[in-house]
């Protein structure tokens, strides 16, 4: 983790992220920049939810990983002191 607050430009990066169900495969990688307003718009199914769950380590990424600032989301629970909360109907 960088501690010297000398961040990249990114925010948050998925780099090589994949998640295979059955039916289903999410292949993906995303670079959003400190600062930038992003929007995921998709049809149902486009896997939007599951690069939510991804993001916030609910799911593990079959090959790749996922960072939050300068964070690993799989490796330290660092990153939830910087992010929102995710609830989705399957949760409640």
């Amino acid at each position: 983790m960088n501690t010297n607050n000398t961040l990249g430009d990114n925010l948050i990066e998925l780099k090589n992220v994949c998640k295979n169900y059955k039916d289903f495969g999410l292949n993906c990688s995303i670079e959003i920049k400190r600062g930038m307003v992003t929007g995921l718009i998709g049809r149902n199914g486009a896997g939007k939810t599951t690069l939510f769950r991804l993001m916030l380590d609910l799911l593990k990424a079959d090959e790749g990983y996922v960072q939050l600032k300068d964070v690993r989301a799989n490796e330290s629970e660092d990153w939830k002191h910087f992010t929102s909360a995710y609830i989705d109907n399957g949760f409640l």
